[in-house]
């Protein structure tokens, strides 16, 4: 069975989920996020590898391959440190100011002074 008619079979997903800090997310989105992050090159050579035992070698459930996906993603969030996240910070926030053309506290000390 191809993957065009896996997809098919399956019902779309609707719906959505409350998480534990109460957001409501849909579940075509928690989907849709879970594919993106599972293609990113951080974690495709393991995610592809999964894949191809299941598929070509037919070695493996897809509930097994399914359990498994987390496993890339998680390593890669355990391994991660508080200064890797407050680089990411950093890099965000430099770039919603640059967007936005706005200076942030740190650039406004002593304005109107």
């Amino acid at each position: 069975m191809s993957a065009a008619v896996d997809s098919e079979a399956r019902p779309a997903a609707t719906g959505s989920r409350i998480s534990e800090y109460e957001n409501e997310i849909g579940i075509e989105t928690i989907r849709e996020f879970l594919k993106r992050v599972l293609a990113d090159d951080a974690v495709a050579d393991q995610v592809n590898d999964l894949l191809f035992d299941h598929v070509v070698l037919g070695r493996l459930h897809p509930s097994v391959v399914a359990a498994s996906l987390i496993g890339p993603i998680r390593e890669l969030l355990e391994v991660a440190t508080a200064e890797d996240w407050q680089a990411v910070a950093d890099d965000l926030i430099a770039e919603a100011r640059d967007l936005h053309g706005e200076d942030g506290p740190e650039r406004r000390v002593g304005v109107g002074r």
